[in-house]
């Protein structure tokens, strides 16, 4: 064999170690990558499940406050309706004394 067939032979083996050892630094660079992907992808998912369960929450809290302050609407309405006849009652006996 010659030396420009040892060096052509050479140096396409040493492409070909080469492309290959890229491929698979690529794959696994790649596959590292998407293991970062899907733990970000578990942590967004973790902020989201607290960020909801304390919306939830807050929503609960402010539903049974609103329907507290609903009822004391619907007492005070009561109490200033009833005031309001008493008033009127009291008035008409002043007039009439």
């Amino acid at each position: 064999m010659d030396i420009g067939g040892l060096i052509t032979s050479l140096v396409s083996g040493g492409a070909i170690t080469y492309s290959l050892g890229w491929l698979s630094g690529r794959k696994k660079n790649q596959a590292h990558l998407e293991g970062i992907r899907l733990k970000n992808l578990e942590i967004a998912i973790e902020i989201y499940e607290k960020v909801h369960g304390e919306l939830k929450e807050q929503l609960e809290e402010l539903s049974n406050r609103c329907k507290e302050l609903s009822e004391e609407i619907e007492s005070l309405r009561h109490e200033n309706l009833s005031l309001k006849k008493e008033i009127k009652s009291l008035n008409e006996r002043l007039k009439n004394s």
